[in-house]
């Protein structure tokens, strides 16, 4: 078991980096800069609403990888296999991952540890759509979980 939870730990902790990767690429000029009251992702972290600010969806090998980062550095994150609208649960065996980045600190969820799941309503070559919640754990220092719920996302690739 502390093999797998080590194992999961790097998952989550290349999962947080791909999140913070492909947030890094967006300039002035991508479509992902959002006109006040605009939001290609919403969600309740812990009860408190979230609204990112800056959002990515990239498609690398057989994963999508989604992205949010709103306001005082908290950021939503998640990959899913490319395999069209479905629901995607995490859960051990899954190739299913979600954490949540605020500051330095990140929690996450993958294969044997947190839980949740990702429902694809829309997944094209051009854009991505569907809903989301998931509890995830603390990792790299971070204590306990956070929830989030009624998660929401439409954006283009």
């Amino acid at each position: 078991m502390f093999h797998t939870r080590r194992r999961s730990a790097a998952f989550a902790t290349l999962l947080a980096g791909a999140l913070s990767l492909s947030l890094i690429g967006c300039s002035e000029s991508d479509p992902l800069s959002l006109d006040p009251g605009s939001s290609p992702m919403t969600a309740l972290i812990d009860g408190v609403p979230f609204e990112a600010i800056l959002a990515s969806a990239n498609i690398v090998g057989d994963q999508v990888f989604v992205n949010g980062a709103g306001d005082n550095q908290v950021a939503i994150g998640f990959q899913f296999p490319n395999e069209g609208a479905d629901t995607y649960t995490i859960e051990l065996g899954n190739p299913v991952a979600a954490g949540v980045t605020e500051g330095t600190s990140s929690w996450a969820a993958g294969s044997g540890f947190g839980s949740g799941s990702i429902v694809i309503e829309v997944l094209t070559a051009t854009r991505v759509e569907g809903t989301f919640s998931f509890t995830v754990e603390g990792n790299n220092g971070a204590s306990g979980t956070r929830t989030v719920t009624q998660g929401s996302f439409a954006i283009d690739f």
